[in-house]
């Protein structure tokens, strides 16, 4: 071979790999696609006797893909009508990439306990639920712990007291006062630890209050008899609660529902059973629809700032794409039984 042949190969693998390098460089935004829409029965298991078996609906989780955007997923998204580009200051805030999935994933884990609670006070089986900390959220910079506590960390105690929910917490600061040494007890990566602080002066409006700067999420968990298992380390966010619920509660009762189908459905879900609106609802409608599903649950409710419903949003792409599925808007998770059982 000889030195020009040489030298034009190497030439060209540079290139190659420059190009291939340049596609792949992180860009500051997301790009969303549709995902997939997979068996809620590949993560969740509901135990039950043998007499108890019988026939359910298949459940879909749909979730959207997001990732940091390249130049190669830029021209890709071009490609997807439903793709979306987002400043990724709008989705991870002031956390960093590992904070954001953390917190993400944590909100499925809540998201499956309230899940659970409200399939089995449906089903009508015996059901307590329990706060087992405060998960910090958020740490304003004027806090006296920003040094001592980070983001994910679970509080169990304060000044030696175990609170049983958010509100507990919150009554107990309005004896203590700006300044008052405060002794919190925590979780990090399963291990505890204890820090302590000063409470500093908090303004809400017209009212002024001592705290610790520290925004919270109850860290919930569900005691039943029921032996219900779940799998959750590949899932992340809220938005799973309505279906993993209606999975449970199908699992619990098998013969609810009269008809066998394949049905999907997105929205977060309160203690009380209401469903709340979710982002990405145009890109898991498509991906229901590819998975076959004949049904697409999605919330009623509209928010002031929201220009379309969910299900507003989802009957437009169904249109517009020409897809065969029939979305079905829900205020409540009680809704959505009746409707299986009606229709």
């Amino acid at each position: 071979m000889t030195y020009k042949k040489i030298r034009n190969i190497f030439i060209s693998i540079v290139v190659i790999l420059s190009i291939v390098i340049v596609m792949l460089i992180p860009l500051p935004y997301y790009v969303e696609f549709p995902g997939a829409a997979k068996p809620v029965s590949n993560y969740i298991k509901v135990e039950q006797p043998t007499h108890q078996s019988g026939k359910t609906n298949e459940y879909l989780l749909v979730y959207v893909r997001v990732g940091r955007m390249t130049p190669l997923t830029y021209i890709m998204s071009k490609f997807e009508p439903q793709s979306q580009i987002i400043p990724a200051k709008k989705i991870v805030g002031n956390y960093s990439d590992d904070d954001k999935n953390n917190f993400d994933h944590y909100q499925m884990e809540n998201s499956y306990e309230t899940a659970k609670y409200v399939a089995l006070t449906a089903a009508k089986r015996p059901v307590e639920l329990q706060t087992k900390g405060l998960y910090v959220a958020r740490i304003i910079p004027e806090s006296k712990f920003k040094d001592k506590l980070k983001f994910g960390d679970v509080i169990t105690e304060i000044n030696g007291h175990k609170f049983t929910n958010l509100d507990d917490y919150l009554k107990s600061f309005a004896k203590m006062k700006i300044g008052d040494p405060i002794t919190v007890t925590y979780l990090r990566d399963k291990k505890e630890y204890t820090a302590t602080a000063k409470a500093i002066e908090l303004r809400d409006n017209k009212t002024t209050q001592a705290g610790l700067g520290i925004n919270f999420i109850n860290k919930l968990q569900v005691v039943s008899k029921e032996k219900i298992t779940a799998d959750l380390n590949s899932l992340s966010g809220p938005s799973a609660g309505m279906i993993m619920a209606l999975d449970i509660y199908n699992q619990l009762k098998p013969n609810a529902f009269k008809k066998q189908r394949i049905i999907g459905g997105t929205g977060t879900l309160n203690l009380d059973g209401t469903i709340g609106p979710i982002g990405g609802v145009d890109k898991k409608v498509v991906s229901c629809a590819k998975a076959k599903a004949e049904i697409f649950f999605v919330p009623e409710i509209k928010y002031s700032q929201q220009k379309m419903s969910n299900y507003e949003e989802a009957v437009k792409v169904v249109k517009q794409r020409n897809l065969k599925i029939k979305v079905v808007p829900v205020k409540n998770f009680q809704d959505v039984i009746e409707y299986l059982q009606n229709n």
